[in-house]
């Protein structure tokens, strides 16, 4: 019995030793070491820009290994706002509403009970028509201390529709919300971008494919006692 016991044990050890725990990629460090600097961001090459390009991020203290620095965008931004103002304009028919910022502009007009949506983008323009309630949002003006958010919604009213005829309206709403005296930006969850370049100095990153104003940047470097972070910038999808 007591063989069996003993063979037992031994068994059990050799079976827990064929399982370690792999090392941490972040190892604790002294942070008055030479390799424990927090890596700084000086500049980055673009305010606002589609997912598609790419972004420079200037500083110092990144990681010369694309696989030691991560790169994370910010996918919802919400002010910490001091005041709101909001505007609101209706109409029933015939009139066209625009919204423009620096990636796009975006025009919705109403005919009838048609509602036409067109989108400009680097000079590329696409025209939808709608039968159906529609609403667009964007925002047309913006800094770190202001924001303005633009809301179209168009709903077709029909008061005669048969298999020969249709008629109708649409009631169509503006409303214009502009948060300002913004204190700070409240971060909700981070997407992870893609580094394809790096330095010391300079990171080139592919972000991810996210739609979203004032996005807050923050760079982790391996080895580093904290990330280095920058706000703001805008990232918008190309459709």
């Amino acid at each position: 019995m007591k063989k069996n016991l003993i063979l037992a044990f031994i068994a059990m050890f050799l079976l827990l030793g064929c399982f370690e725990t792999p090392p941490s990629i972040y190892t604790p460090i002294d942070p008055d070491v030479e390799n424990a600097k927090t890596p700084v961001i000086t500049a980055i090459d673009k305010d606002v820009m589609w997912t598609g390009e790419t972004l420079t991020i200037t500083g110092k203290n990144f990681s010369d290994s694309t696989d030691c620095n991560i790169v994370y965008f910010s996918e919802v931004s919400e002010p910490v706002i001091g005041d709101t103002t909001i505007v609101i304009d209706s109409s029933n028919v015939n009139v066209t509403y625009t919204i423009s910022n620096p990636l796009k502009e975006i025009k919705v007009t109403t005919d009838a009970y048609l509602t036409t949506v067109e989108e400009t983008i680097d000079g590329v323009t696409t025209k939808e028509e709608y039968m159906e309630a529609v609403s667009v949002e964007a925002y047309t003006v913006m800094d770190t201390n202001q924001i303005t958010m633009v809301k179209i919604e168009a709903t077709p009213v029909f008061t005669q529709m048969d298999t020969l005829d249709t008629l109708g309206y649409v009631n169509i709403v503006r409303t214009e919300t502009t948060y300002g005296s913004i204190s700070d930006w409240m971060t909700h969850s981070h997407r992870l971008g893609t580094v394809i370049e790096a330095s010391a100095t300079e990171l080139k990153v592919m972000p991810p494919e996210i739609e979203v104003v004032n996005a807050l940047i923050t760079v982790h470097v391996q080895n580093a006692i904290a990330p280095a972070k920058w706000g703001y910038i805008d990232l918008m999808v190309k459709p």
